[in-house]
């Protein structure tokens, strides 16, 4: 049994009473058997209806005039299902009910898994803390009649329903909110566990016999157990057939209804073939997946990896956690930074710095296990966004990146991305003057949805075990110089760029004498990201996009400072992963054993002086249409 903190309990009813709302058709027997589960429990229930509906026995119908008059009622036309909801009113009159009445709410698409649950002063939880730290649900909450909070998010709620384009604008967002800017608990009463013990994108799990002991488990822990109506209507279902024999859901079919017998059910076949379409097809819900539950879940649901290149790859079921406690919502003319960094809190400052001059809004950063305050400096960044995850990046970031298009897939679609590593500057001809958004919308005026770049690495004089850095200082001006001659050029077919560049420092001084071909130095760090896309190795290869002839340089400070001991030490902390990236970093270290006092800057190397000098050399290019556009006066 749960054991409750008695510190946010009132005065305990025999009975509690939870409150609902419905409208629309007639309740089919999975919406029944979740009403009847509070009955069950020894709770009461009353349903607010604009007309009568058939109701599990002991449910109390109510009138929903009451509440809002019934010519108040709107809908919602939902994209994803091309169907109108009425889950934003839903929002509105749960809102009005509780300030005027106060107590328990719950939507009827849940299960009650307990008889103890008490009346409570305020009750939420937050509801998917893998993908979003800090976002509510709003299918079980408690208030109190006339408490200050409801009041606010009946009016919030009223002032942009009819304007809001997205459920989760007007109701879950709404408290997600206001509990941030009053600095309340983000569970309170209940725990992601508690309320939500399968996520929205596990939905299937309830359906499938093969994850009945899961669910089961999971829901032992649990207070209530939300089984989402929208997700059978993304996937196609109808909730008036009842779930396969020996799923989750069918038994609980069994406990609560006595009239269900002669009703036909799904076979898990159909589940199972309907929800990995909608996987496949939308590939940020299998994106989402993988972050909530993991490849397991993946592979067991019967969908092959999508990322599963090779077959000796290490796969890590370490999801991507959200940490940070801001909104993941953006301006449409946003432009968004996605990078990968482990331990980077020297570099970090200015890594910042320069790409907000540069024109960055907001930063979504996958920090790797860091522990030397990266995590906590992210924190409090306003303009960022902090993904916590562990394993190996190694493994579960470069061949493919899953981490960088995990993100770009949940959040980034519609949105210029420059996606690069902690370590690199975006350059391209004449971005001193000309800003990112600026630039950006050129790309997209000329019919481009993508920049690739030339890495340039940067180094500074004398032996690179000497280099070093202090924090805040400028990268160019600590590490100015370059190779100014170009690497050389391999064609490559059926990805973009189809032409790599490959050699430049790192072939001069750590390849003499390997058989394999040295860094790849071509990437595509600039990307209106869209369905469909997926970065394949890194961001060196893309499946799809429109290259701008415009070509951009990523100045990469790899010798910056620290390189022999971060060399050595990503090689052994990631000994057991099979990674052209780290026999990359092996050839460093079998170089500077040879040589500790490594000297990279040569008799040819020359000093960055700005991004027209790198035209000039040709590691970037312009065009005659940007040269006209950067000529423009108003610029």
């Amino acid at each position: 049994m749960i054991k409750l903190n008695p510190t946010l309990l009132s005065h305990r009813r025999e009975r509690t009473l939870f409150q609902g709302f419905w409208h629309g058709a007639p309740l089919g027997p999975l919406l029944r058997a979740c009403l009847a589960s509070f009955i069950k429990m020894g709770h009461r229930f009353d349903l607010y209806c604009y007309d009568k509906v058939a109701v599990p026995p002991g449910v109390r119908l109510r009138d929903a005039n009451k509440i809002i008059p019934r010519s108040e009622l709107f809908y919602w036309d939902n994209p994803m299902t091309g169907k109108s909801e009425i889950s934003p009113f839903s929002d509105l009159f749960r809102f009005k009910l509780l300030s005027e009445r106060g107590g328990w709410w719950s939507d009827v698409d849940a299960i009650c898994l307990s008889s103890d649950i008490p009346e409570v002063s305020r009750a939420w939880a937050q509801e998917k803390p893998e993908r979003e730290a800090g976002a509510l649900g709003s299918s079980q909450i408690a208030f109190p009649a006339g408490d200050s909070m409801v009041l606010e998010l009946y009016r919030r709620c009223l002032e942009n329903c009819r304007a809001g384009t997205l459920r989760h604008e007007i109701g879950p967002d709404l408290i997600s909110d206001l509990v941030r800017e009053q600095g309340l608990p983000t569970d309170l009463f209940g725990t992601p566990d508690t309320f939500y013990p399968i996520r929205w994108i596990e939905m299937f799990k309830l359906w499938l016999p093969q994850f009945r002991d899961e669910v089961t488990e999971r829901a032992n822990k649990a207070l209530f157990l939300p089984i989402y109506g929208s997700f059978p209507q993304y996937i196609g279902l109808e909730l008036v057939k009842l779930p396969p024999q020996g799923s989750f859901l069918c038994e609980i079919c069994d406990r609560y209804l006595a009239d269900h017998r002669d009703l036909p059910h799904y076979t898990a076949e159909e589940i199972e073939v309907r929800t990995r379409a909608f996987m496949i097809r939308h590939e940020w819900a299998l994106d989402e997946l993988a972050m909530v539950a993991g490849e397991k879940t993946i592979e067991k649901l019967g969908i092959k990896s999508k990322w599963a290149k090779q077959a000796n790859r290490q796969v890590t079921d370490t999801p991507l956690a959200k940490i940070d406690t801001r909104r993941m919502q953006f301006a449409r003319d946003e432009v968004l930074c996605v990078v990968g960094m482990r331990n980077e809190l020297l570099r970090l400052p200015y890594f910042l710095e320069y790409h907000r001059k540069l024109g960055v809004d907001r930063f979504l950063c996958m920090d790797n296990g860091s522990d030397d305050g990266t995590t906590e400096y992210l924190l409090d960044q306003e303009d960022c966004h902090c993904f916590h995850t562990e394993g190996s990046h190694f493994a579960n970031n470069i061949d493919p990146p899953n981490w960088s298009n995990a993100v770009l897939n949940a959040f980034c679609k519609g949105h210029w991305c420059v996606v690069i590593d902690g370590d690199e500057l975006l350059v391209y001809p004449g971005s001193e003057n000309v800003s990112l958004q600026q630039f950006c919308g050129f790309l997209g005026d000329d019919g481009a949805d993508a920049m690739s770049a030339s890495m340039i690495d940067m180094y500074a004089d004398g032996p690179a075990s000497d280099f070093t850095y202090r924090q805040g200082e400028s990268f160019v001006e600590t590490a100015p110089y370059f190779d100014p001659k170009p690497g050389w050029l391999r064609p490559i077919s059926g990805v973009f760029p189809p032409i790599q560049m490959y050699g430049g420092v790192r072939e001069r001084l750590f390849w003499r004498g390997r058989n394999s071909r040295p860094p790849c130095l071509t990437k595509v760090p600039l990307v209106k990201w869209r369905d469909g896309m997926r970065y394949l190795v890194a961001q060196h290869l893309i499946n799809q996009a429109e290259l701008s002839p415009v070509t951009g340089a990523l100045l990469h400070f790899k010798f910056l400072t620290g390189f022999h001991l971060r060399t050595e030490v990503e090689v052994l902390d990631n000994a057991e992963v099979e990674e052209k990236s780290l026999e990359e970093r092996e050839a460093y270290l079998a170089v500077i054993k040879k040589q500790p006092n490594l000297t990279i800057r040569n008799s040819q190397s020359v000093e960055y002086r700005n991004s027209e000098q790198l035209v000039d050399l040709g590691w970037t290019q312009s065009s005659p249409a940007f040269d006209k556009f950067r000529l423009r006066s108003d610029l």
